[in-house]
């Protein structure tokens, strides 16, 4: 009964959340908002196109940061370049970085795979994105993050890399002081 009522309780607390955010007034623009991946609070900027229109709908792209980035670095930068063509764009902080919770400074792919794929969950929730028009870009080492996270997500129409980082595992060690 216990756990039941555990499970209740994170359902309830995850459609509340959702619906707070669906019930913002978007602007066109930066937007911040938040969502849940594995049940921790995910920060991000969601960028909305200049002639956004609360009736229409949008194509719609997930950015996940390079290593170690946040959202209002190269993520963010590019999430707004996207939405000034017409997309619906969402940089975050993965989980661990920036104002994202978790053990902060901890680089994990698998999460951050997994906030990719929360934020695309997130982003097919509002009323204003095509949810058969999403995207996914990843930049630098966030291309390796974007591919795993959308290489078996059917939701996601189409994957793109910005300048991939793709290291042997000696030189990513290396890189990363393991």
């Amino acid at each position: 009964m216990k756990m039941y009522k555990s499970i209740v309780t994170v359902v309830l607390v995850l459609m509340f959340s959702v619906s707070l955010t669906n019930a913002q007034d978007f602007t066109t623009g930066k937007n911040r908002v938040m969502f849940y991946s594995d049940g921790e609070k995910v920060v991000a900027n969601v960028f909305f196109p200049e002639d956004y229109e609360a009736e229409k709908t949008y194509p719609a792209m997930v950015i996940p940061p390079p290593a170690t980035g946040v959202k209002e670095q190269t993520a963010g930068i590019y999430a707004e370049a996207f939405a000034q063509r017409g997309f619906i764009a969402l940089a975050f902080d993965p989980r661990d970085w920036g104002e994202s919770e978790g053990t902060q400074f901890l680089l994990n792919p698998y999460n951050i795979a997994e906030d990719a794929r929360s934020a695309t969950s997130y982003l097919r929730t509002l009323d204003a994105v095509d949810s058969e028009n999403v995207f996914a870009v990843g930049i630098c080492m966030g291309a390796g993050f974007s591919s795993f996270a959308t290489a078996y997500d059917a939701r996601v129409k189409a994957q793109a890399v910005i300048s991939a980082d793709v290291l042997r595992p000696d030189a990513a060690y290396a890189a990363l002081g393991a």
